[in-house]
């Protein structure tokens, strides 16, 4: 059972900022805690909200929800690999969109 989401941005893409409490607030309706890293917290203007460092966000969630391009998914498969994690990761990546 998925109890909390770990949401990661590409750092500096803005285009999500208004999206990320949008986001937020579904998962929370659904019993769901949205985990941020702090890059990605630092693109939102959403209240309090959970962050965790990028390193340290596979060892608090259990899905991760991934918004950027290839280097982001990479980087933070390795991040779950390095810590010994299987944590699945829900990516949107995409080289013709804002992400």
């Amino acid at each position: 059972m998925i109890k909390r989401v770990g949401i990661v941005a590409k750092p500096g893409l803005t285009a999500v900022s208004e999206d990320l409490p949008a986001i937020a607030s579904w998962l929370e309706q659904r019993g769901v805690e949205a985990v941020f890293d702090e890059s990605t917290a630092a693109l939102t203007t959403g209240g309090s909200i959970r962050t965790v460092t990028r390193e340290d966000l596979p060892r608090h969630v259990d899905l991760i929800l991934l918004l950027g391009g290839d280097g982001t998914l990479l980087g933070m498969a390795d991040r779950a690999a390095q810590a010994g994690l299987e944590v699945p990761i829900l990516a949107s990546t995409s080289a013709d969109s804002a992400f």
